[in-house]
C-alpha cells in the first residue's frame, strides 16, 4: 500500500476514449455522450480494449494487481486471472507494473490512470492505445 500510495503523488497520464479533456464550458454533449457509453451493454468494449492493453503490456514487465473490492494484491498473475480480475471487479484495481508505474482501472470508467510511466512504457502504451482506438496523453488534473 505504501508503493501504491507513493505512486498515486507522481505524474498522472490517461488512456482514454478522448484525444483531450473536455473543458467545463463547453457546448457540447458531453454528459450524453459519455451516458451513452457508460450503458452497461456498450461498457464491455472499452473493458475489453483496455484489457488488452494490460495483457500486452505483462509481455513486457512483472505486474502486481491490487483489488480495492477485497483488499487482496496478486503477484504475478496468469493473464486469465488479470481477465477474470477486470471482468468481476466491483470497484477499483490497482494494477502495478514493474515497480514503479501504476495503473488505476475504475469498473465503470471511460479511462485508465496511469502514474509515474516511463519513456519506453509511454512509447508501447502510445502505440498499444493507437492500436486499441483510444487516446494517451497527459492527465491535465
Amino acid at each position: 500500500m505504501d508503493q501504491i500510495e507513493a505512486l498515486l503523488k507522481k505524474q498522472c497520464y490517461i488512456i482514454d476514449i478522448l484525444p483531450k479533456k473536455v473543458p467545463a464550458d463547453s457546448k457540447g454533449s458531453f454528459f450524453d455522450v459519455e451516458a451513452y457509453f457508460s450503458d452497461h451493454n456498450r461498457q464491455y468494449v472499452f473493458q475489453n480494449k483496455f484489457t488488452a492493453i494490460i495483457l500486452k503490456l505483462m509481455c513486457y514487465y512483472p505486474i502486481a494487481v491490487f483489488s480495492y473490492d477485497n483488499y487482496r494484491l496478486i503477484r504475478y498473475p496468469s493473464p486469465q486471472t488479470v481477465v477474470d480480475l477486470i471482468a468481476h471487479a466491483k470497484n477499483t484495481l490497482g494494477i502495478l507494473f514493474g515497480e514503479n508505474t501504476l495503473f488505476l482501472f475504475e469498473k465503470d470508467g471511460l479511462n485508465i490512470s496511469v502514474y509515474n510511466p516511463n519513456h519506453d512504457m509511454q512509447e508501447l502504451i502510445t502505440s498499444l492505445a493507437q492500436a486499441e482506438g483510444l487516446f494517451w496523453r497527459k492527465s491535465e488534473q
